[in-house]
């Protein structure tokens, strides 16, 4: 209850600790309730683009990408989110778990308490408290059919689809063999990799359908087995001070989310995922050539990685210095490193590194 009752979201951590020992922004603890909910959920969904994920994971905008560049950490869905490798010839059915246990929030109309903008230093308290946090347990598990010849995707996925039916929704997929079934008609075509992301920790790492089916069934149980009371905070919701003070002070602690660049994010987050996967898929393809190959395709690949490389570190810088009640003007610096030509390309480090790897087979054949 202590962060509920001195909590605030501030940009200074040091400093809001210091406002914290010297008294809290309500007066009393036992101002915060416990509401049980004791709930377990699931989902599936068959991967078709990282807009699916983010649905799924329920992670967007500048959290997904504060996740992806390491300024947040957050286990399970975002330990996913920051693994997530090629893509390519992969078709994936990826599966939520989330057991609330509880949620803790200030009961309706708490106060704070008498004269709290004189008592803190209000250049340091930011714009909202946690005003509610919900605890339990997650778990993200990512099945991935590794297909060995493109020509063989799309049938690989029609199977993967046909299985979540009648439904549509998956649900039935823990059914028993009904998995095994699915495996069996595309292991021609296909190997099945699976990895686990979860809060919770587990007494073992299923690697095949079976120990899948197992953990999905009994997550609820596993999770009372780690004995971790009411488990780890999940969710937070943080409401403005500008709500709990009078109308002359709000200005002091506005906080309004440019919509300009709201809109432009979700773009934005897909230029810096289509670098990933080229970068990726490059690296990949450079593991699979002989020991030795000519100095100049050698130089040419490396140039690729690094260009990539580089691209994207300017995309990092921007995001740890975006200021999210900003304009989008702030993009700027990635934007021009990525049309370093000025030309606004399509998924251009994809088609780059799609053309130069094509380019160095025909020379390796030729040769």
């Amino acid at each position: 209850g202590q962060s509920l009752v001195s909590g605030f979201f501030s940009p200074s951590n040091k400093c809001l600790k210091r406002e914290r020992r010297k008294r809290p922004l309500f007066l009393h603890k036992h101002f915060h309730q416990v509401t049980d909910v004791k709930q377990t959920k699931s989902t599936y969904i068959v991967v078709n683009s990282t807009s699916d994920v983010k649905d799924a994971l329920d992670i967007k905008g500048d959290l997904s990408l504060k996740i992806k560049t390491g300024m947040i950490n957050v286990d399970g869905k975002g330990s996913y989110l920051k693994s997530r490798g090629d893509t390519v010839n992969k078709v994936e059915i990826l599966t939520t778990l989330q057991y609330t246990s509880s949620v803790h929030s200030f009961q309706n109309g708490i106060k704070p308490r008498d004269g709290w903008m004189e008592k803190f230093n209000t250049k340091v308290l930011g714009t909202h408290y946690v005003s509610r946090i919900t605890y339990g347990a997650e778990m993200v598990a990512s099945l991935r059919f590794e297909v060995f010849n493109s020509s063989d995707v799309q049938n690989v996925k029609g199977e993967v689809y046909a299985a979540f039916e009648p439904s549509g929704n998956g649900l039935n997929l823990t059914a028993e063999g009904k998995l095994e079934m699915l495996q069996k008609k595309v292991q021609d075509k296909c190997n099945l990799a699976i990895s686990y992301y979860g809060t919770v920790p587990l007494k073992s790492i299923p690697n095949d359908i079976t120990g899948f089916r197992k953990l999905v069934t009994t997550f609820k149980e596993q999770v009372d087995e780690a004995n971790l009371q009411d488990g780890i905070p999940m969710e937070v919701e943080l409401t403005p001070l500008e709500d709990i003070v009078s109308v002359e002070n709000r200005d002091k602690f506005k906080f309004i989310k440019n919509k300009d660049l709201q809109l432009r994010l979700e773009e934005f987050e897909d230029m810096l995922d289509e670098m990933r996967q080229a970068r990726l898929a490059i690296i990949g393809w450079a593991k699979t050539l002989p020991y030795y190959i000519k100095e100049e395709h050698e130089k040419e690949v490396g140039q690729m990685i690094k260009k990539i490389t580089e691209v994207t570190q300017v995309f990092y810088d921007v995001i740890w210095k975006m200021d999210l009640t900003q304009g989008p003007g702030q993009l700027k610096p990635a934007l021009e490193a990525y049309n370093y030509d000025g030309r606004a390309i399509y998924k251009r480090y994809h088609k780059l590194v799609t053309r130069l790897i094509q380019r160095l087979m025909n020379s390796f054949v030729r040769n």
